[in-house]
């Protein structure tokens, strides 16, 4: 019997061994099923990957150029010219259909003049630009340009938005990535010399009559600091500046290193000419001897600058940076003798209309420091934007604060000026899509507010 038994299982192993392996060792685990990126989702990446809408300024009187500017709506017959270039920065061919670009302007588009594309006006300042099915294959670094007519003019690069965004039906919308920027420059080509003929106030009509008048020479110029000073006296030989070494116990040390992060953005390296800073409120003459106010010794021998305060202490070495050349050189050796003139000196910000990145306001609030500015005015709330909590009323940043593609604004409101970083919500909570200002307005008058 015993016998019987190991010969049946000798004969059972036997069999096993000759059975194929996948027969008895354990199942490998299933990969998971990956579904693969929809045409549209694909194009979605591409275009917002590789296509870039730049926008080049050709004629801000463009009424003198014969452009009917009145015919088409513009206000004082007054309209400019242009063109939306698009542009494939990318590898990969743009082609494909069933998408549209919509772009922000602060200037009225009144026209375009291109058989393939359609523009429609949406809200405020959003546009939408859409292409004819098969009209746009663009090869890598190949450019499509689309002349425009706008009302009024673009003066500045700053009149020029930046952060378009595609749709593709069916698709998220997406920032085109070589838009979104806070830097003009990267994405407006151009903008014509002279002024179109614009109403001046005082101001620019002075600053007219200064460009207009006969140019100083080049040493006079370098010898001028920005902003201007109360007074300014020559001195003997010139200093060389291409490091600094602050000494400067009288200030906090954010202010010197403040002070320091400034030296570097010109190009200016460590050590070098030793700059030597002390307050001396009673030995300045009485003009000076006012809260910011300075002197300041630009010497063969070195720089110092005295303080009536810790602010004129400041604004001495920052005046002292104003005369350096970029990444250093010769600096006349001079005297200046300085206060503010004014107490408030301020710089305005509208970040309800036109939202700016924390890392370029703290830019600016560094060339505010530069020019001895003292005021940052933070626009905070408008009907575009409510960009400051209030922890009573959530609803203010909750909604008011936010903006989603969805052209019938059932859900939320459309993007009158992208959010950088977050520019679009894709979904309001249920009880927030109808009636949000009446809400808001009941929920106001039970608090206090008016």
């Amino acid at each position: 019997m015993n016998l019987n038994r190991i010969g049946l299982t000798a004969g059972l192993l036997a069999m096993l061994a000759t059975l194929p392996v996948f027969a008895w060792s354990p199942a490998p685990p299933l990969a998971p099923l990956v579904a693969e990126p929809s045409a549209n989702a694909t194009l979605t990446s591409v275009l917002a990957s590789d296509l870039m809408l730049r926008v080049s300024i050709d004629n801000n009187d463009a009424a003198k150029a014969g452009v009917p500017c009145a015919d088409l709506g513009a206000d004082s017959d007054s309209c400019a010219t242009g063109r939306l270039i698009l542009v494939n920065e990318g590898l990969t061919r743009i082609t494909g259909d069933g998408w549209k670009l919509y772009l922000h302007s602060i200037r009225r588009l009144l026209k375009i003049d291109h058989p393939e594309f359609s523009l429609r006006h949406l809200t405020g300042d959003l546009y939408e630009l859409t292409p004819r099915p098969g009209s746009v294959s663009l090869g890598a670094g190949q450019r499509l340009e689309i002349p425009f007519v706008a009302e009024y003019w673009l003066l500045r690069y700053s009149d020029v938005l930046p952060r378009p965004y595609v749709v593709v039906a069916g698709e998220q919308p997406a920032v085109l990535k070589h838009n979104d920027t806070d830097d003009e420059t990267r994405y407006v080509d151009r903008l014509p010399g002279g002024n179109p003929t614009l109403p001046t106030t005082p101001a620019q009509k002075l600053r007219q009559m200064v460009e207009h008048g006969e140019p100083l020479p080049a040493k006079q110029i370098a010898a001028r600091a920005l902003p201007s000073v109360l007074r300014q006296q020559a001195g003997v030989g010139e200093v060389e500046l291409h490091g600094v070494e602050l000494s400067l116990p009288d200030l906090p040390p954010a202010s010197v290193a403040a002070l320091s992060g400034r030296a570097a953005t010109l190009g200016l390296t460590k050590g070098g000419v030793r700059i030597t800073g002390v307050l001396a409120p009673i030995g300045l003459p009485a003009d000076i001897a006012v809260p910011g106010g300075y002197r300041l010794q630009i010497a063969r021998t070195g720089v110092t600058v005295k303080g009536y305060d810790a602010a004129g202490l400041y604004y001495g070495v920052q005046t002292l940076l104003s005369l350096t050349p970029a990444g250093g050189g010769w600096i006349p050796a001079m005297i200046i003798e300085d206060a503010p003139r004014f107490e408030h000196r301020g710089m305005h910000v509208d970040v309800a209309r036109n939202y700016r990145q924390p890392a370029t306001l703290r830019r600016l609030i560094d060339q505010m420091s530069a020019y001895k500015l003292n005021r940052l005015h933070l626009h905070l709330t408008d009907d575009e934007g409510w960009r400051i909590e209030i922890p009573g009323l959530p609803e203010l940043t909750a909604i008011g604060a936010q903006r989603c593609h969805d052209l019938n604004e059932e859900r939320c409101l459309l993007p009158p000026r992208l959010r950088p970083g977050q520019p679009f919500r894709r979904w309001l909570p249920e009880p927030c899509r109808l009636h949000r200002a009446t809400a808001l307005r009941r929920r106001s008058l039970r608090r206090g507010y008016s």
